[in-house]
């Protein structure tokens, strides 16, 4: 008896010693995370991912967590943020409110308008003529004649029913408007294709900003503010730091994107009004600049959800990329997964975006695990999703393949529970207020309608490419680079590369020969030898060579490369400290291939190189290790090579 209750105890404590021991394993790996975050964003950003971090995950608002359950939650949420860093500016100390609908956003929105003394800044897709808008057309006259620095930015097509009255008096009062990308190339001056928008809606008047769905026009809110209420659109009103992040990145840059003249720089700091607050990042997208930092952030999130996820969008028509990721995290992870999304049109007479939306929701309607809803009594226009109840997205972009590559949007991410439970609770409630498809429904079974949302699915998705308009062609050119490059090499690979090869034949040594030149020399030499037999051969027609012989096998080495540019046998462990210059030979001899994909490439090579980046300057052969020139100048070199502005970005300038 005595040795039993000995064992037990035993036991116990074997338990819990083991306990202890992943415990501290946890910890480690987080403070392991931490300072890999500081040594590439700074000691500041590192605080404020592992503050939020621990908000989110704790025993108090976790109960039913383990600590090593916490502990876990801690570590992946601070390397999602982490990665997520060079995608848009982030701070702490925010405080942001959901507004829903425009009855009660509306009202805010022109009283931060009236009580600004500084700036007000205001940009959006639509601006109609309604008396809805006129509110804020005269709202923003009366901040002009108080001296407020007054800019607004309408999309020509968005903006097209505002009024040309406003207009011009607007401008005569000194109000910079600016119409973005008007609709009539050589006439006007268009700065890109007609399909080219800007889709983002946002506010900034002093130290307060406003972001999401809503437009200025009367379909927004009620009647009895005037309008009819045929939209239901999801707001925020940010107050903190973040607000400047608005300005900056979003605002100033869509100054930039329209071509105009008129130039703003940076806002003042904004006091924090909250600690520690909410940690809130400010991420947008613009095709132009191959920044798709927002679309990035989504995928990884999708990826990374492992408890819930919660989407709502009008025009549900998701890109590829998205779709399959969204499927994957229903089907194989199994995640929770609820879809909102619109089940009334606001397309007239022929309801094209709700015909190609059946088309897409038809493979997730039915999946376990994923409970898709339609909302009616409206047009569901608000564009939102929360990931596992910590982390959620508000903005003007649709899972649509427009908002992805065609439109300049905008959305915030917070990292921060109750946030995320007032998604949760709009969500739910739309959710219970509409009605779930099931694939017995008409518009599911019967063939001529399928037929139909088949055709306009496929006629969205045929606009969508880029190769219609032109608008994104970067990964257009280098196909084209490809496939002649591909003929080229498997027409005359032997001769290529022995060509190149005679250019080299007297080796510039500098007159100072080593073992090393010597030996490079002996072996060209021979090469050359043989290939001079060969080509002999050829012209005597003494040989018939079949076409193939010099065949370069580059889907191999491509196979190849790729793999290795993931990740390294432990062969290669040796060459540790020389990290940067692998990444550069692969993108080198991948570009040479003809097969490197920048896009495809951008996130690994971009986030592994940050994580080589001292923060005093310079990269370092792997993370945690010191920089030198060398592996400098590798590390920037691959970075040119992907060519993209997130790649660039990389680069801390002042420090380097």
């Amino acid at each position: 008896m005595v040795f039993a209750r000995l064992r037990e105890r035993l036991g116990e404590y074997k338990r819990w010693a083991l306990g202890q021991k992943r415990l501290r394993q946890k910890e480690a790996e987080f403070d392991t995370i931490t300072k890999e975050c500081s040594r590439s964003c700074g000691s500041e950003a590192a605080r404020e991912v592992v503050e939020a971090v621990c908000r989110a995950y704790n025993r108090e608002v976790c109960p039913d967590y383990t600590d090593d359950q916490i502990y876990t939650a801690r570590e992946k949420w601070a390397e999602i943020l982490h990665t997520m860093h060079k995608h848009g500016k982030y701070s702490s100390g925010n405080d942001v409110q959901i507004l829903e609908g425009g009855d009660t956003c509306f009202p805010v929105m022109l009283e931060a308008i009236d009580s600004a003394k500084d700036r007000v800044w205001m940009e959006s897709y639509i601006f109609d003529g309604s008396s809805v808008a006129e509110r804020f057309y005269d709202a923003l006259v009366r901040a002009k004649r108080r001296g407020v620095d007054v800019i607004l930015i309408l999309d020509a097509c968005g903006g097209s029913a505002f009024r040309k009255e406003w207009l011009e008096h607007l401008r005569s009062i000194g109000v910079p408007v600016v119409v973005f990308n008007p609709m009539v190339p050589f006439l006007t001056d268009t700065i890109g294709p007609p399909c080219f928008r800007d889709h983002r809606k946002i506010l900034v008047a002093d130290n307060t900003g406003f972001c999401g769905s809503m437009n200025i026009h009367q379909e927004t809110c009620s009647p009895k503010m005037g309008g009819d209420g045929h939209f239901y659109d999801v707001h925020s009103r940010m107050r903190g730091p973040c607000v400047k992040d608005l300005a900056d990145v979003v605002f100033i840059s869509s100054l930039k994107e329209s071509g105009s003249d008129i130039v703003r720089s940076s806002i003042p700091d904004v006091p924090a009004v909250a600690e520690p607050g909410m940690y809130v990042q400010v991420l947008n997208s613009c095709v132009r600049r191959q920044d798709y930092g927002l679309q990035k952030s989504l995928r990884l999130l999708l990826k990374s959800a492992d408890q819930s996820v919660i989407i709502a969008s009008a025009y549900f028509t998701p890109p590829g990329f998205l779709r399959r990721t969204l499927i994957d995290t229903i089907t194989r992870r199994k995640v929770k997964t609820s879809l909102l999304v619109s089940g009334n049109s606001d397309f007239w007479p022929i309801p094209g975006d709700l015909m190609a939306q059946t088309h897409a929701v038809r493979q997730f309607v039915g999946l376990p695990g994923c409970d898709v809803s339609m909302y009616g009594a409206q047009h569901m226009h608000a564009k939102y999703s929360s990931f596992d109840g910590v982390y959620s997205f508000l903005g003007s972009n649709n899972f649509d393949r427009y908002s992805t590559r065609r439109n300049l949007e905008c959305s915030i991410g917070v990292m921060d529970r109750d946030f995320a439970e007032g998604i949760r609770s709009i969500h739910e409630d739309k959710k219970h207020k509409g009605f779930k498809p099931s694939l017995d429904d008409w518009y599911f079974s019967n063939s001529f309608v399928r037929l139909g949302c088949f055709i306009a699915y496929y006629c969205l998705k045929l606009s969508g490419q880029n190769i219609v308009d032109g608008l994104n062609i970067y990964n257009t050119q280098w196909r084209l680079r490809k496939e002649l490059l591909v003929k080229a090499l498997n027409k005359e690979a032997g001769i290529t590369v022995a060509t190149g090869m005679i250019y080299h034949r007297n080796m510039n040594d500098d007159r100072f020969p080593t073992h090393s030149s010597a030996e490079q020399r002996r072996t060209e030499m021979s090469v050359m030898s043989c290939y001079e037999v060969f080509m002999k051969e050829q012209l005597d027609g003494s040989v018939a060579t079949d076409e193939n012989a010099f065949q370069l096998n580059r889907e191999v080495h491509t196979k190849f490369l790729k793999k290795a540019l993931k990740s390294l046998p432990t062969k290669y462990s040796c060459l540790d400290a020389s990290r940067p210059w692998f990444v550069y030979w692969i993108l080198r001899a991948l570009e040479l291939l003809g097969t490197l994909d920048r896009i495809e490439v951008a996130d690994e090579v971009c986030s592994f190189l940050s994580a080589c980046q001292s923060p005093k300057g310079g990269f370092a052969g792997g993370p945690g290790q010191l920089p030198h020139l060398a592996c400098t100048y590798a590390a920037v070199a691959a970075l040119v090579i992907v060519g993209t502005e997130e790649a660039y970005r990389v680069v801390n300038r002042p420090a380097l």
